[in-house]
């Protein structure tokens, strides 16, 4: 009776977890219901932005006299951070620039104990600024779940591991069978007509018409295996064969866009004025698909008037990496130093270099504009982005700090490369 018992509660807990296991498959893989669920936030802004934090408004500040000039829109608030959902760590409180025109929605509304919700990109000085109108969201105390909750589940539907089978389905390790149409026509652009076809083994074949000329452009080159891969898997992402795309707006001086994709005998397309801030996974995806193939349009146009076989293979420049070398060339070089080229740091791979040398730089020297201020804060908030550690000054602190805080902050960091630099070598 015993051993009965047992076996039925055996196959109970298999049909259980064949069950859990189907509906996890529902979730993650049955995309057209997924991508037709609208989000309480602008995706755009979330995806584009440095750091996604949730906060509480802990109290208003002047603005630092070096940008007494914004004085009149612009308020400065320190935000208290109780989460960091996209980014690097960032101190226990920051300070934020809000820009209170009237398009921003949020002057008058900005209350000590306001819970926020912000994308927001580093700024000058010790601030940080929200990125885009998109971007700033006052809370009440039951959104917050549900705004993390759409958070953490949406960037992880953009970004996690794809299963190879679904891979294959879509020709991602043998795209000879796949092809890519992009034709994009009207609004406000000085072509009447431009359409890319993707085919065979990485070959585009652009077609661009001038508004006002009867001649047709046809430029020819080869992309990208990585450029070509990262576009399968977007479309992959999509599920895009089993989407379908009602455009039901309408915008006079937009461009209206036409997406194909096929592979074998699989094939699909969708059109539309995609929004480039949209709320819709759909949406965004198609309008992030069209951003990225307008770029190699773009390669098409300037290189049009040389010979097919002379132009380079075109590569996205978004995904490209730096030697360490380069940036120090650069930063060497003057000018606004580590603020300007800190994407070309972050993408610099030779991170047994790249530390150590950023660590040197934080100190003060007369001769040197841009290791003073705001170009010391800049340093240490790439270098948490790299190391993924916060140490506990904040940007006000390092922004303010005369030579012996400046060296104190220093020496931590330095402590930390000597106790962790094995670590980051393997």
């Amino acid at each position: 009776m015993d051993r009965t018992l047992k076996q039925k509660h055996i196959q109970k807990v298999k049909r259980a977890f064949i069950f859990a296991y189907f509906l996890a498959c529902f979730f993650l893989f049955n995309k057209q219901n997924l991508f037709a669920e609208e989000v309480k936030f602008d995706i755009f802004c979330f995806e584009n932005a440095r750091y996604a934090v949730v906060g509480e408004v802990a109290e208003m500040e002047e603005i630092c006299k070096d940008y007494r000039h914004l004085e009149r829109d612009h308020q400065i608030v320190n935000i208290e951070i109780k989460e960091v959902i996209k980014g690097e760590p960032l101190p226990k409180n920051i300070s934020v620039m809000f820009d209170l025109d009237s398009r921003s929605g949020i002057k008058g509304n900005i209350e000590k104990g306001k819970k926020i919700l912000l994308f927001l990109n580093p700024s000058l000085a010790y601030y940080y600024a929200p990125i885009w109108y998109g971007s700033v969201y006052l809370l009440e105390e039951n959104d917050i779940e549900i705004y993390k909750k759409q958070l953490k589940s949406t960037s992880v539907f953009l970004h996690r591991d794809l299963p190879e089978s679904l891979l294959k389905e879509y020709g991602f390790f043998d795209y000879n069978d796949c092809g890519i149409i992009y034709e994009v026509s009207g609004g406000h652009s000085p072509y009447y007509m431009r359409k890319l076809t993707i085919f065979g083994d990485r070959f585009a074949k652009c077609e661009i018409r001038e508004v006002g000329k009867k001649d047709l452009s046809i430029v020819e080159f080869r992309l990208s295996r990585e450029f070509i891969q990262e576009l399968i898997s977007a479309f992959t992402r999509m599920d895009f064969f089993n989407i379908k795309y009602v455009e039901d707006k309408k915008i006079i001086d937009a461009s209206w866009e036409i997406l194909t994709y096929s592979c074998g005998e699989k094939k699909n397309s969708i059109e539309g004025y995609p929004d480039t801030y949209a709320k819709e996974l759909t949406e965004y995806q198609f309008s992030n698909l069209g951003y990225k193939l307008s770029q190699v349009l773009d390669y098409a146009e300037k290189n049009k008037n040389i010979p097919s076989e002379q132009i380079p293979e075109f590569r996205d420049i978004s995904s490209a990496s730096y030697s360490f070398e380069y940036v120090k060339e650069k930063i060497e070089a003057g000018g606004r130093g580590p603020y300007k080229y800190s994407k070309a740091i972050i993408r610099c791979k030779e991170k047994d270099k790249l530390i150590p040398y950023l660590i040197s730089k934080l100190d003060f020297k007369d001769d040197t504009h841009w290791v003073q201020g705001e170009t010391r804060v800049n340093l240490v908030r790439i270098l948490r982005y790299i190391t993924k550690c916060e140490l506990g000054y904040s940007d006000k602190f390092i922004h303010n700090s005369n030579d012996e805080e400046i060296q104190k902050v220093k020496s931590v960091w330095k402590n930390w490369w000597h106790k962790n630099k094995e670590k980051l070598k393997r």
